[in-house]
C-alpha cells in the first residue's frame, strides 16, 4: 500500500547521494497525488518522531537535521504548488507535523545550515497563511498563537543574540551567520505578521489576554527601539516595516485588551516612536474597520477620542506619515470618522491651515497628492454623493 511505499522513500530522503534525496524530495513535493496527502503527512510525522525525537531528548545528528530540513521543504513545495481548493482540503492534521519540526529546529545550534532551515520554515508559515482559507486547521487560533510564541524566540532579541554565536566559528563563518541572523529577523517578523492578522489572543479570561498582549507589545516595541538605536544591527527598512505591520495586526485584532498600551506610544517623546505609533494607526485605519457601527465605536472609543482630539495633532500627523499609495483610503476614513463626530469641517480647516503654513509658493498649494486636497476630495464625495444621486 501507499504507507509501505512512502516509508521506503523516507530513507532515500536522507541518502548520502544528493541527486537521490533531491529527486525524492521534488517528487513528494511536486508530483504526488493529492489523494495521498493525508498518508504522506502522517508518514512524515511518524518518521520525524522516530528519527528526531526517538527518546525524550532530541537527536541532533546530521541525519536527523537533514530529515527535518527535507520534511520542511516537502511541506513548503506542496503548499506552493498550484493545487486547487479541493486538493488542499485533503491536507488534514498537518499542524502536529509543523509544530514538531518547529520545536526541533528551535533547539538547533547556530550555524549557517541551521539558520537556513529556520529561514525556510518561516517561508513555509507565510505560504501556509496565504492559503489558510483553503486549509483545514483543527484549531487554527491556538495553532497560530503557538507558532508565534515559538518563532519570536528565533530573533536576535532571544536565541540568535550575538553572544550566542559559537566562539569556534571562523571569521568568514561569523560574517555569514551575522548576515543570516539579520535576514532571519525580517523573515520571522514577516511570518509573525501573517500569523497575527485577524488573530484574537487566546486565554481563559481578560487578564490572561491582556498579559499576552503586553508580552507581544513589549517585544515589538523593543525591536523597534533597537532598529532606531542600533540600525547597524538590523536590516532597514525591512525589519521596522515588518515589525510595525505585526504590531498593527496585534492591535487591530485585540484593541479591547491593548488600547492603553498602544495609546501610550503616541505620547513617547522621541520622534521615531511617535512615527511608529502613527504608522500603526494608519494601518489600523486601512484595515477598514467600520468605525460608524455602534460596536466599533464602543470598542475603539479611546482611539477615536485621540484621533478627533480638539488640537487635531494626531489626525494631521497621520497625513505626514501615510505613504502616497494609501493616502486616498486614509483620507476617506478620516473624513468618515470626523463627519460621524460632527467635526469634519474642523478637520478640513486645520488641514487647509497646515497646507498653507508649510507651502512656500502659492502655485504649489493643494497639489493633487497633498493630504489637504485628498481630504477635501473625500469630503466632497461623501457629502455630495446623495445630492448627485437625487439630482441625476
Amino acid at each position: 500500500g501507499p504507507e509501505e511505499f512512502l516509508n521506503g522513500l523516507m530513507d532515500l530522503l536522507v541518502s548520502e547521494y544528493v541527486s537521490i534525496r533531491e529527486t525524492v524530495k521534488m517528487m513528494l513535493g511536486n508530483a504526488i497525488s493529492p489523494s495521498v496527502f493525508t498518508v504522506l503527512f502522517k508518514t512524515l510525522q511518524t518518521q520525524a518522531k522516530q528519527r528526531i525525537f526517538a527518546s525524550d531528548q532530541a537527536d541532533f545528528s546530521p541525519t536527523s537535521i537533514l530529515f527535518a530540513d527535507q520534511a520542511v521543504s516537502i511541506v513548503k513545495l506542496i503548499l506552493e504548488t498550484e493545487n486547487d481548493a479541493e486538493s488542499l482540503s485533503l491536507l488534514s492534521g498537518f499542524e502536529d507535523l509543523i509544530l514538531l519540526l518547529i520545536r526541533f529546529v528551535r533547539q538547533l545550534t547556530i550555524n549557517v545550515n541551521n539558520l537556513q532551515i529556520r529561514h525556510k520554515l518561516c517561508g513555509l508559515l507565510e505560504t501556509m497563511m496565504a492559503k489558510s482559507n483553503l486549509l483545514n486547521f483543527r484549531n487554527a487560533y491556538e495553532f497560530r498563537m503557538e507558532l508565534v510564541e515559538n518563532i519570536m524566540e528565533w530573533t536576535s532579541e532571544f536565541s540568535t543574540k550575538e553572544s550566542n554565536i559559537p566562539s569556534d566559528l571562523s571569521a568568514g563563518a561569523v560574517k555569514q551567520v551575522t548576515k543570516l541572523i539579520k535576514e532571519l529577523d525580517v523573515q520571522v517578523m514577516q511570518a509573525i505578521s501573517a500569523l497575527l492578522k485577524g488573530l484574537p489572543l487566546q486565554g481563559k479570561d481578560d487578564e490572561t489576554k491582556a498579559n499576552g498582549f503586553s508580552k507581544f507589545f513589549s517585544f515589538f516595541t523593543q525591536l523597534l527601539t533597537r532598529c532606531k538605536k542600533s540600525p547597524q544591527t538590523v536590516l532597514t527598512p525591512q525589519l521596522p516595516e515588518a515589525t510595525i505591520e505585526s504590531l498593527s495586526f496585534l492591535v487591530t485584532a485585540n484593541i479591547e485588551h491593548g488600547i492603553e498600551y498602544f495609546l501610550s506610544m503616541g505620547y513617547y517623546e522621541d520622534y521615531e516612536s511617535r512615527s511608529a505609533f502613527l504608522r500603526v494607526l494608519t494601518n489600523i485605519l486601512k484595515e477598514g474597520t467600520d468605525f460608524d457601527s455602534g460596536e466599533s465605536v464602543d470598542k475603539y472609543y479611546k482611539l477615536l477620542e485621540l484621533i478627533t482630539d480638539s488640537d487635531l495633532e494626531v489626525a494631521l500627523a497621520l497625513g505626514d506619515v501615510t505613504p502616497i499609495t494609501e493616502a486616498d483610503k486614509v483620507a476617506q476614513l478620516l473624513v468618515r470618522i470626523f463627519e460621524a463626530n460632527d467635526k469634519a469641517l474642523d478637520l478640513l480647516k486645520a488641514a487647509i491651515r497646515a497646507e498653507v503654513m508649510k507651502t512656500e509658493k502659492e502655485n504649489t498649494l493643494f497639489r493633487l497628492n497633498s493630504m489637504a486636497t485628498k481630504l477635501l476630495s473625500a469630503y466632497c464625495k461623501l457629502i455630495g454623493k446623495d445630492y448627485l444621486i437625487v439630482s441625476v
